[in-house]
Order: structure tokens, then C-alpha cells, then sequence
């Protein structure tokens, strides 16, 4: 799979819930991390290009696209650390489960 393809983020939030608030917030947090990572790679390639005569000028946009998604997905993912720490939603371990999918079913 693609890593910077929406759906994986979207697979992982929607089951996010069988895990641990504390595991959540520091895996986003390491998402960022990545994130921020690759904007320097960015800057570099762009940099690179710039210097390489046989490569068009347009190629930049390519990797600033690509870096364009990724800080999208970065502003989400501040916005719901922020809800997850002023403790919004619920995750494995919590008290009150607020739907019956995460009792374990024993056959009753």
C-alpha cells in the first residue's frame, strides 16, 4: 500500500477504538513526526531538482503535492490530538463502553 494514501489513515482511525487512548495519541503523534520528516525530504528533492539540468522545472509540483496532502493530514491530526487529550471519544480500557461491539460476546 501506497503510505501516503488517505484510506490507511482512515482504516486506522475507524478501528482505532479497540486501542488505548495513550496509544493513539502517541501513535498520531509519531504520524507527525513522519510528516515532518518528509516536508525536509521535500525541500531537499525540490532543491535537488532545481539543480539537475536534465530533469523540467515542473517536477517540483509533484513532491509539493504530495507534501501538500501530508500537512492536511497533519492539520487533522493536531485538531484531533486536541480532542482526544481534552478527552473526546472512547478507547480500549475506558470505563462505559458506548456501544455493546466492544463487550466480549460469550455465547448467551
Amino acid at each position: 500500500m501506497e503510505p501516503f494514501e488517505p484510506a490507511a489513515l482512515l482504516a486506522a482511525w475507524s478501528f482505532s477504538w479497540v486501542l488505548g487512548r495513550d496509544e493513539v495519541v502517541t501513535a498520531f503523534e509519531h504520524r507527525l513526526n513522519q510528516i515532518a520528516a518528509a516536508g525536509q525530504s521535500t525541500r531537499y528533492a525540490v532543491a535537488d531538482l532545481a539543480r539537475d539540468v536534465d530533469k523540467p522545472a515542473h517536477v517540483a509540483e509533484h513532491f509539493r503535492l504530495v507534501q501538500a496532502r501530508l500537512e492536511g493530514e497533519a492539520s487533522w491530526i493536531t485538531a484531533t490530538l486536541e480532542r482526544l487529550r481534552d478527552g473526546a471519544y472512547w478507547f480500549e480500557g475506558e470505563p462505559d463502553p458506548p456501544f455493546r461491539s466492544t463487550q466480549v460476546n460469550d455465547g448467551r
